[in-house]
């Protein structure tokens, strides 16, 4: 179980020089669009509202917790939780490698597998083959969905699920059809909309962070063309989640 920091509405160079001095030991997300907070429905955190917490499920749901009462929180996340892979299989020259994975980090913990998938040693050859079907079962079952929404026509959503593949499963053996189905994926209609509207949608949140009252504003119409030249796509979606928090 870990404890994760969320500051909405600051920068980043703000957040890691208050995380230094008050030496924070969390991980912390930044957040200065408060794009991520709009998505917690948390409202809009301020000196008249800090204590919100979420416990963050074994699907990716977010459950409302109290602050006061972190304890029962904590036990009521953990019933029924367990690792992916048994943590008492692996060899403390896999410890490292074992919690990237556990955390969805696939590609840090590539060179270490690999290397001791070579292993001449049983014990830890057998952890880490342990670890390596985990690795196989998640990268198949993305391509697996990837190629039902290719099947569907379901481009974008193709499109996501192999480039998560390329990205995530970087320094495994990812099959070569990933890189000609991404190209491919990359020409149609769908793809281009919605690369063309994140891209968009990347320089009004870049003005969003600005401290001037002009560009923010500016942010603001570029947020609602955003939503009227693009209405569908992921970009719109989160503009007008971001318009809802201003």
């Amino acid at each position: 179980m870990a404890f994760i920091a969320v500051n909405s509405g600051n920068s980043a160079a703000q957040v890691s020089q208050y995380v230094r001095q008050h030496r924070i030991p969390w991980p912390v997300i930044v957040d200065p669009d408060r794009s991520f907070e709009a998505v917690c429905d948390v409202g809009d955190i301020s000196l008249t509202n800090i204590w919100r917490v979420k416990v963050i499920t074994a699907d990716g749901g977010l459950v409302n917790a109290s602050a006061t009462e972190l304890d029962q929180a904590a036990a009521r996340a953990l019933d029924g939780a367990k690792w992916n892979v048994d943590p008492t299989k692996m060899t403390s020259e896999l410890q490292a490698a074992w919690q990237q994975i556990e955390f969805g980090n696939f590609a840090p913990a590539a060179p270490t597998l690999k290397r001791f998938l070579r292993s001449r040693k049983t014990e830890i050859k057998d952890a880490a083959t342990l670890l390596s079907s985990y690795v196989d079962e998640q990268l198949q079952s993305r391509l697996e969905a990837a190629a039902e929404a290719d099947t569907a026509e379901e481009s974008w959503k193709a499109f996501k699920l192999l480039t998560e593949v390329e990205q995530k499963f970087k320094g495994y053996d990812i099959p070569p059809n990933v890189a000609k189905d991404l190209s491919r994926l990359d020409k149609t209609e769908d793809v281009k909309n919605e690369l063309a509207a994140y891209r968009k949608l990347t320089l009004a949140q870049k003005a969003a962070r600005s401290s001037s009252n002009s560009s923010r504003k500016r942010a603001a119409a570029m947020l609602q063309l955003i939503i009227k030249e693009f209405p569908e796509t992921d970009a719109a979606e989160t503009a007008q989640q971001l318009l809802l928090t201003r």
